[in-house]
């Protein structure tokens, strides 16, 4: 389901299958994702990866970010996700209605983790600042200033 969502968001298909608890690793070479281990940043429009706490024979668990309360400071409050057979799901493997894509919101400390699984970190999309004046420029502006 992330993986669809990924790409029905950012047109970005993720060609990474399997076990959820490997995304991290595999998606290290692919030149269009960023990983982010720094768990509060919680990006939006992500997928957030989780990983066994001791049981590794567990797949691990993947759901996409589709929004982030956050307080004052921008320390995450509330997150809304969507996913398929997640922690809220009862029937897995199967598509539940009412549960299955719906949008989901956990306060941040219960987003971390659950009774089996860790929350490891997040797959987002890499900011390539070439490719953004590349295309600033083809539509004549030259305005740089801007790209850090």
């Amino acid at each position: 389901y992330a993986g669809g969502r990924f790409e029905e968001v950012h047109g970005i298909h993720i060609s990474i299958h399997g076990c959820a608890k490997e995304w991290l690793d595999s998606s290290r070479w692919d030149a269009s994702l960023e990983v982010v281990t720094d768990l509060s940043s919680v990006p939006e429009q992500s997928i957030a990866i989780y990983v066994p706490k001791t049981d590794n024979r567990l797949a691990g668990h993947v759901c996409f970010i589709e929004y982030v309360e956050r307080d004052e400071k921008g320390n995450p409050l509330y997150i809304y996700y969507t996913d398929a057979n997640g922690k809220k799901d009862t029937v897995k493997n199967a598509y539940t209605p009412g549960v299955d894509g719906m949008v989901i919101k956990e306060d941040y400390q219960t987003f971390l983790e659950n009774s089996q699984l860790k929350l490891a970190g997040y797959l987002k999309v890499k900011e390539n600042k070439g490719f953004a004046n590349r295309q600033l420029q083809k539509c004549g502006l030259y305005e740089q200033s801007f790209f850090y």
